[in-house]
């Protein structure tokens, strides 16, 4: 019930105009940033991991033009970085926010340049962890998530997260 409140809350927000793919991309960067801070300052060996298996499964999607694949793996990607924080709550909140946003991302992600710039900036987030890189971490990301709503906005337009929810 309450993930259902949830999405009913934040497609009426679009609806009347009090929230825009902008106010989703917020949530999802300060939920990010928080646990990219966490990971860096508490390495996770097996998170590292499993981010950069992502990123391999991101490639072979990429080489082998498979987009459905490669939006799961780059979905993934992002999911593991949440659930390195080990808390379910913060987990399900961000994997509700990120509905959201599948559908104008797997429009983006069938865009080859779009595809290889979002692996590139995976593996730099992941250097950036790896080095602790705190500064570095927030920028990428933010950088990142920047440009994944320009994206949007371009190739389907902002109110393409309103109309994928009817």
């Amino acid at each position: 019930n309450f993930l259902d409140t949830l999405a009913r809350n934040i497609t009426t927000y679009y609806r009347i105009d009090k929230a825009d793919v902008f106010h989703v991309a917020e949530l999802r960067k300060l939920i990010e940033i928080a646990a990219l801070e966490r990971l860096a300052t508490s390495p996770n060996e097996e998170a590292m991991g499993r981010l950069n298996d992502t990123i391999v499964h991101q490639k072979k999607a990429q080489a082998d033009s498979d987009f459905h694949s490669y939006q799961d793996w780059h979905f993934k990607f992002h999911f593991e970085i949440v659930d390195a924080l080990n808390n379910p709550l913060i987990s399900m909140l961000y994997k509700q926010v990120m509905v959201l946003m599948r559908e104008p991302m797997e429009v983006t992600g069938r865009v080859p340049a779009i595809m290889k710039d979002s692996i590139r900036d995976h593996e730099r987030i992941v250097d950036a962890l790896t080095q602790g890189s705190l500064d570095d971490i927030r920028l990428l990301l933010t950088a990142h998530l920047d440009q994944s709503i320009s994206n949007i906005c371009t190739v389907v337009g902002d109110s393409a997260i309103v109309d994928s929810l009817d």
